[in-house]
This record gives structure tokens, C-alpha cells and sequence, in this order.
């Protein structure tokens, strides 16, 4: 969502409308799951995807027509169908989608969404007269037992009925956030790579020399601070990581005792099994449990990929924080 949002900015600051498509029901295997979403605007102008590349083409015309008729339009692509095998839907799987002209509210809820991290649901109706009409709710407003609350609850899109009218619950989830404890070089590449896969990316480090703009041009937060003062509690989630790349106990020790004892999924530190090992020892010494200090991938940090240059224990980082978000053992 983050870099679908940017390239929406830029084309309505350009006066361009904009058409979204959103898958609304896979089968098989489909390359893109329930949700995802593709922004097309005039002179070919796409950003995001719903097939992985396969359908893209006949979506964007699909949008051009919602643009100039101002209908949502619903749209189903099998391997069965003569139009998916002509746009090249070769994979087994099923694609149903709803394309429609972007409307000014929604807009201003996903910038909201964006903004402050507060989930946001949405049911879309799919059928019917009233086909492309919404109702919102936001994480924590009334309506307990809504299908709307239990999907924002799970973070799950799903399908539904009501009243009879088959519908989508779309879930707009905040970023995944990264927070980087030092401007080292090694931070550079992992800044860019993470902002690539759509992480709110923060980088935090007291040296004026090294946290810069110039440095760090794409990051969300460039924050000039001691981590001590900087790392705001309220603002780690469970949608959080954090890693420490500075070597230097003084910036990177202090971060730590913080990350170990937030709801961060992910808590890492740059470092050879002796300075991690001499890392957990200081970290002992202050009171950290081993269960707490077993949160800190390190020694090294990251999956082992026999990494070596900054590009590629960026790699090895970020690959390891997937792993962790789906749950896998590393």
C-alpha cells in the first residue's frame, strides 16, 4: 500500500483519475492473494499488481473503461476462459477482481490509514445495483461481532454476505515499520531494500555526521537522538522491527533493552558470534532474562547466506525478517 499510495499522490497532484482494481476472490494458484490491489491511470500509467503480471494489461483496460463510464465493473480471469489464456492466465488459479473510478473518501481513509497506522476495514459490495458501495470501520469503533471487526481483529480479508448481496471485507493494515538503531553504511542498503518491500523505514542515530539526508534520502523518520529519547513505546506494534547495526554498545545496547521488551515481531543486531556473545553478556549484566535475550537474532544477524558486503547481509536481514512474519522457524 505504501508505494501504491505514492505513485496515487503523484498522478492526482497531476489532475489524473485513477481507476483500483482489488482482488476480491482467488482459486487455485492464483499469484496474488484477496486484497491486493493495482492503480491505473491514463498513458499507461499502472502501480501495484493483482496477478503478478499475467492479467495486468487487460485490467488497465478494463480501468480505462470504468474512468470514462464512472461504473465499478467486476471481472472473473480462469485458465478456462478464452480471455485469460489470451492475456496469459496460464497458472491453474481463478482471479475475481472489482475495478472502479477512486473515490475522494476512500483516498483520504487510506492516507489516514497510512498516516497514523490505525487499521481500517472496508465492505465492498461485489453484485447487484448497489455494486462498488462501501461501509468503513476503523480498529476499535462500535460494532463488536461485525464481520468488519472480526476481519480487522485477524488482519484477514474474507468474503461475506449481507442481506443477501455477496460482499468483500477489505482490510487495510498499517506498514510493516522498520527501525534501524545507527546510520552505519551497513544500515544504507537495508534502509533501501526494506523501503522496496514496503516497510515504514526509521533510522535512528545521534551522530549528526552519518544520519543524513543525503545518506538516507528515501527513509520515512531520519531521527537525530540518542535511541533512549528516541524509540517512542507507543509507536512499536507487533507490526514492528528493529535492528541494531552500530557496534557500538553505547547506542546499540540501550535500543535493545527497549526492543526486547516491546511487542516488536523482530528484534536483530549486527555482530560475529564474539560480539554478540559479549553483547548478551552486557545485557545479562543489566537484568535481561534469557528468554529475553533470546529474542536478539545475532551472531550474526540475519539468515545464513554466507553474506559479506552490505548488500548482502541486507539480504540476509530482511529475508530473515519474512521468515519471521510468516511464522517460520529461522
Amino acid at each position: 500500500m505504501k508505494a501504491l499510495l505514492q505513485d496515487i499522490e503523484a498522478w492526482t497532484a497531476a489532475g489524473l483519475p485513477i481507476a483500483i482494481a482489488t482482488v476480491t476472490r482467488t482459486f487455485g494458484s492464483a499469484p496474488r492473494g484477496a486484497g491486493a490491489k493495482m492503480a491505473v491511470a491514463p498513458d499507461h500509467r499502472i502501480s501495484g499488481s493483482v496477478s503478478g503480471g499475467c492479467i495486468e494489461g487487460a485490467v488497465y483496460e478494463a480501468g480505462m473503461e470504468v474512468l470514462e463510464s464512472g461504473r465499478a465493473r467486476a471481472l472473473r480471469f480462469g485458465v478456462s476462459d478464452d480471455q485469460a489464456l489470451e492475456v496469459g492466465l496460464a497458472c491453474g488459479g481463478t482471479i475475481e477482481l472489482l475495478v472502479e473510478p477512486l473515490a475522494v473518501d476512500t483516498l483520504a481513509r487510506w492516507r489516514k490509514a497510512q498516516a497514523t497506522r490505525h487499521p481500517l476495514a472496508c465492505e465492498l459490495v461485489l453484485a447487484g445495483p448497489e455494486v462498488g458501495a462501501r461501509r468503513w470501520r476503523w480498529a476499535g469503533e462500535a460494532g463488536a461481532g461485525d464481520v468488519l471487526n472480526t476481519a480487522l481483529s485477524n488482519g484477514r480479508c474474507r468474503n461475506a454476505t449481507r442481506e443477501g448481496v455477496e460482499t468483500f471485507i477489505d482490510v487495510i493494515a498499517p506498514p510493516y515499520a522498520l527501525i534501524v538503531i545507527g546510520a552505519a553504511h551497513m544500515a544504507i542498503p537495508l534502509a533501501v531494500m526494506a523501503g522496496t518491500l514496503g516497510y515504514a523505514v526509521t533510522v535512528i542515530d545521534p551522530r549528526a555526521a552519518f544520519a543524513t539526508r543525503a545518506r538516507f534520502p528515501g527513509v520515512d523518520q531520519l531521527i537525530v537522538d540518542w535511541p533512549a529519547r528516541a524509540l517512542d513505546p507507543a509507536a512499536i506494534t507487533s507490526t514492528t522491527a528493529i535492528v541494531a547495526v552500530t557496534h557500538d554498545p553505547k547506542i546499540d545496547d540501550e535500543a535493545l533493552m527497549r526492543a526486547v521488551h516491546s511487542p516488536a515481531f523482530y528484534v536483530g543486531a549486527l555482530g560475529n558470534p564474539t560480539t554478540h556473545a559479549n553483547r548478551l553478556a552486557r545485557l545479562a549484566g543489566r537484568g535481561l532474562t534469557d528468554a529475553e535475550l533470546a529474542r536478539i537474532h545475532g551472531g550474526p544477524v540475519g539468515l545464513d547466506l554466507a553474506a559479506h558486503d552490505p548488500g548482502e547481509i541486507a539480504v540476509a536481514i530482511l529475508a530473515q525478517l519474512v521468515a519471521v512474519r510468516n511464522g517460520r522457524a529461522v
